[in-house]
């Protein structure tokens, strides 16, 4: 029984026959889905686009399903230059994360060049996406990827882009921040020092200015909080 069936389960008292006419119109649902799911990678191949997906070799559950339109194709071969790759949440009644890979072309504007529903954000499902999105354009263009603070993101572009600079998104640094100082018992003054610090470094223009404001970082902060930075 899928989390969305026990969702809409929860809190509520049904008879067996209530049950059983559930489970039967859940299954005729995902059986749909999976239909529908068919028809549109037979679609997306005959218009020249790629897709992929996985399912774990033991248990025989979905791992993941990547994808590439041929206009997604064309416009990451035209703006390969910087990306920015983020998962969204609650995007559909699987509860899958839904992975989404974007270009910025001339103007600035994002395109969306890459979409892959993913059971878990773990660095083995999104190494085997980036793979995919590697295979399908001139990787070598790409100077620069924007993520999150997600650490499994950061080590799967390591290991399929090797060549790129990684840069993380300034809000979500801040708040993880502000949360790996919470309950760490620091002194107001010692939290309001290492916040103003970490400002400093996150608009630091050169890579020796940020290294030299980390090293002020290490100084006033307590091990555990440094080896979280």
């Amino acid at each position: 029984m899928s989390v969305s069936m026990l969702n809409k389960l929860r809190g509520k008292r049904y008879s067996k026959v209530m049950l059983k006419s559930l489970r039967l119109k859940h299954s005729q649902s995902e059986q749909d889905d999976i239909t529908k799911v068919e028809q549109f990678i037979n679609s997306l191949k005959e218009s020249g686009g790629d897709v992929a997906y996985g399912l774990d070799e033991s248990t025989g559950v979905f791992q993941y399903l990547v994808y590439m339109s041929s206009s997604m194709k064309n416009l990451i071969s035209r703006y390969p230059e910087v990306l920015i790759m983020d998962a969204t949440y609650k995007t559909n009644h699987y509860l899958l994360p839904l992975l989404t890979v974007i270009c910025i072309d001339q103007n600035g504007a994002g395109h969306s060049v890459l979409h892959a529903f993913i059971r878990h954000e773990d660095k083995t499902i999104l190494g085997t996406c980036l793979n995919f999105l590697v295979d399908c354009y001139n990787s070598s263009q790409t100077s620069t990827i924007f993520v999150d603070k997600d650490l499994s993101e950061v080590v799967a572009i390591k290991s399929a882009m090797p060549q790129v600079e990684i840069s993380l998104c300034r809000f979500h640094m801040k708040q993880a921040i502000k949360r790996a100082f919470q309950g760490k018992g620091l002194a107001a003054h010692i939290v309001k020092a290492l916040q103003d610090i970490f400002e400093q470094q996150a608009n630091a223009l050169t890579e020796d200015s940020f290294n030299n404001f980390k090293g002020e970082l290490s100084s006033l902060a307590p091990p555990p909080i440094v080896e979280y930075l």
